[in-house]
């Protein structure tokens, strides 16, 4: 009896034109992503880069990712490039793109010029055909070449991005930057030019000349008198510099070293209290002398 019906389950699906197959076990479902902003994540990996002249392409570079539990298909973008000056659309840049590193594909960008702020070049949908399982990623690079009528300065790409099965929708977007300089040359480091001179130190108070001198010397020289309160009148030699001959070679500069004042407050001291300690002594002299006469005198 099953059999019977088994056999009949077969012959009314093959007359719908059903596979036998499709009756005995259907494929696991497919999970649909939201289709919404975000569903792929990208990120520039090329920083800012700059072209110096004319037809030196520069790549700048977008990590796309995919970020839902979905396989998306058939990926696509579309470009707008900013220009850093409304110039009237003149000088337009060569564009190509290409995917992990394949060949590069080639596409055209329309100026456009509405009223107002906000003229740029504008592309067409880029179909890239790529593929993305989920949590997978693919590099999308975009090559430019300006030309010598391109303005110099920033400029920036806008990229916006969307995949099967939300062709209609806007699953990402980034920003990209390059520079153009033409022109410009990087300037060479020049050669140093600093020399090493010799520091020269100086120690001293006295100034070095090319004429030997004798050094001054201060001598005290005490006044005895019989006042307690006389202080030393000190006498200074000096001897006046000789010049060196005419035809004398310059001789090496001769330093004086100046004492301390210390030294020299410590001196001043020392002869003063020697002559406090001889006028102590004539005096003492004078009085015992005055003494002895004046006893002569009482015994005569």
């Amino acid at each position: 009896m099953t059999r019977r019906v088994l056999c009949g389950t077969v012959a009314l699906l093959a007359a719908l034109g059903v596979p036998a197959a499709s009756a005995h076990a259907a494929g696991p479902a497919t999970t649909a992503p939201s289709c919404s902003d975000g569903n792929l994540a990208a990120a520039s990996v090329s920083g800012t880069p700059t072209s110096v002249k004319a037809g030196a392409a520069v790549v700048d570079s977008t990590r796309l990712t995919d970020t839902t539990a979905a396989t998306l298909s058939n990926a696509s973008f579309i470009l707008a490039l900013i220009p850093p000056s409304a110039h009237g659309g003149s000088g337009t840049p060569q564009l190509s793109w290409r995917v992990d590193g394949g060949s590069w594909h080639a596409f055209g960008l329309t100026w456009s010029a509405p009223s107002g702020s906000g003229a740029d070049w504008q592309s067409q949908v880029q179909y890239i055909g790529a593929t993305f399982a989920p949590k997978s990623s693919h590099t999308l690079d975009i090559r430019t070449e300006f030309t010598t009528a391109s303005p110099n300065g920033e400029y920036q790409y806008d990229l916006a991005y969307s995949a099967d099965p939300c062709s209609m929708s806007e699953l990402g977007m980034n920003f990209e930057y390059s520079q153009y300089a033409q022109g410009w040359t990087q300037p060479r480091p020049q050669p140093s030019s600093t020399t090493h001179k010799p520091t020269t130190v100086v120690t001293t108070h006295a100034a070095a000349t090319h004429t030997s001198a004798a050094a001054v010397v201060t001598t005290p020289s005490p006044t005895h008198s019989q006042s307690p309160t006389a202080s030393p009148s000190p006498s200074v030699v000096s001897a006046s510099p000789t010049s060196a001959p005419a035809d004398a070679s310059p001789t090496p500069a001769t330093v004086i070293t100046a004492q301390p004042a210390a030294s020299s407050r410590s001196n001043n001291h020392t002869s003063t209290i020697v002559f406090v300690v001889l006028a102590a002594l004539v005096l003492l002299g004078g009085g015992l002398y005055a003494g002895r006469r004046s006893r002569s005198r009482r015994q005569s």
